[in-house]
């Protein structure tokens, strides 16, 4: 008894095609996001801008501006528990006002996620090419600030804390900056040196990264494998370069 001869079908064949082809496109975005992260250390190190670099990266790998944002604070937690371990070792942390500012920044950072949270996708990408345009002109144009010498009034320590709400909204709301704000403001009116201020910077980092786990976590609007990459990468990083976050 003859059976007719089956006709191979190429279905399987373009299916396995396919799921290759899409686990190699998904591999080579998360180690491409993982270089980013280094490279953003490295420019984080010298300028403090590593968001002028990640954020478009990450939207250039096909996020929205709020997944883009909310991934790079995320994986910041990496780079920023590395520098906190650092700092902490070497005795350079005021936890006394660095408790203060974690208050008030997360205060801000709260209210900074859920802006960026309503914003839709669509105007927040007009948005986000406004303010890296801005941010890349302060990093470019900013001098090295000299630390205060004589002491502040009352007044202007008041509006030196207050500030740290606004510095802890930029962080979750946009990111790219908000170190260069932070480092400024304890320069400047704190009279704090730049590595006393790298020291306080860490403990920021970590507040503005936890606020955004408890805010962007919840939303879904995390690209998790992007986050871990970027996270090794400037957890690394920071070991390599001073003060890298």
């Amino acid at each position: 008894m003859h059976f007719p001869m089956a006709i191979p079908c190429p279905a399987g064949r373009i299916a396995c095609r396919l799921k290759r082809r899409t686990m190699f496109e998904i591999c080579s975005k998360i180690f491409v996001s993982f270089l980013v992260g280094c490279v953003a250390s490295f420019i984080c190190a010298s300028t403090g801008g590593a968001g002028l670099i990640s954020t478009p990266a990450l939207i250039f790998l096909g996020l929205t501006p709020q997944s883009a944002i909310a991934t790079d604070l995320l994986a910041m937690l990496g780079g920023a528990i590395g520098s906190f371990q650092r700092f902490y070792r070497s005795g350079t942390i005021d936890f006394r006002l660095g408790g203060k500012l974690m208050a008030l920044t997360g205060i801000g950072a709260l209210l900074g996620g859920r802006a960026l949270l309503s914003i839709n996708a669509e105007s927040m990408q007009k948005i986000t090419a406004i303010l890296l345009l801005v941010i890349l002109a302060i990093v470019l144009l900013r001098g090295k600030p000299q630390p205060r010498q004589e002491p502040a009034s009352a007044l202007l320590k008041g509006i030196s804390f207050l500030l740290f709400v606004g510095v802890g909204f930029w962080g979750t709301f946009f990111g790219a900056g908000f170190l260069i704000f932070a480092s400024t403001i304890l320069v400047l009116l704190f009279g704090k040196s730049l590595l006393e201020s790298a020291g306080l910077l860490s403990l920021l980092s970590l507040t503005v990264g936890l606020v955004a786990v408890l805010v962007y976590g919840r939303a879904g609007s995390v690209q998790w494998s992007y986050c871990i990459a970027m996270g090794l990468a400037r957890h690394w990083a920071v070991h390599s370069v001073p003060a890298s976050l």
